[in-house]
């Protein structure tokens, strides 16, 4: 009889391999059905956060953003129950959440995720680390682009978008670009 521990361990290898390969819709399933299995582990179970931050990182390859924050959101508050709020793990989570806001347009949320990853990090990095000149960077064309949002809406209605820069009727294509980065750290809970 299989347990649920083997059962995962299959649905994390065949994922894993999913993803890698490129195979993301295939991937994102089988960590949902793995995801089904680590639930019953317990909030504090690597396996859950594992999952967690995995399904996350698929979803935000394929653009799926609002599902990607959910469970990052999650991994997050395991990371911060598990290993203390100011975690260098815990700071990359806040950093992959910002970013999953910048990619939605809710620069708000994400300045303020960006600002806790700062905050973090400048507590275990040396204040030459390429993190600590980056992230404030990243953090500023995120305000910029809230600033400049914020100035459009009190002052004008947005400019109406063409069909061919929409890709449909109505609706803004947003496509993630090839340059963006989800970043993992690993894994440091208990097995």
């Amino acid at each position: 009889m299989e347990t649920p521990g083997s059962r995962w361990e299959k649905f994390r290898a065949t994922a894993e391999r999913a993803q890698q390969e490129g195979m993301y819709e295939f991937a994102e399933t089988t960590w949902a059905a793995a995801l089904d299995d680590a639930e019953d582990f317990g909030d504090t179970d690597r396996r859950l956060a594992y999952t967690l931050e995995k399904l996350s990182e698929c979803l935000w390859t394929q653009g799926k953003l609002n599902d990607a924050a959910n469970y990052c959101k999650r991994v997050l508050k395991i990371y911060e129950k598990v290993l203390g709020p100011d975690h260098a793990d815990v700071a990359c989570f806040a950093g992959n959440l910002a970013m999953i806001y910048h990619g939605r347009k809710e620069y708000d949320k994400a300045e303020s995720y960006y600002k806790r990853a700062l905050d973090i990090k400048r507590k275990f990095l040396p204040a030459d680390h390429p993190e600590l000149k980056n992230l404030p960077v990243t953090m500023l064309t995120c305000c910029t682009c809230w600033g400049a949002r914020m100035t459009r809406q009190s002052s004008k209605p947005p400019p109406v978008k063409s069909q061919q820069q929409t890709g449909k009727k109505g609706q803004a294509r947003t496509p993630l670009t090839q340059n963006r980065q989800y970043r993992q750290m690993p894994n440091p809970l208990p097995r």
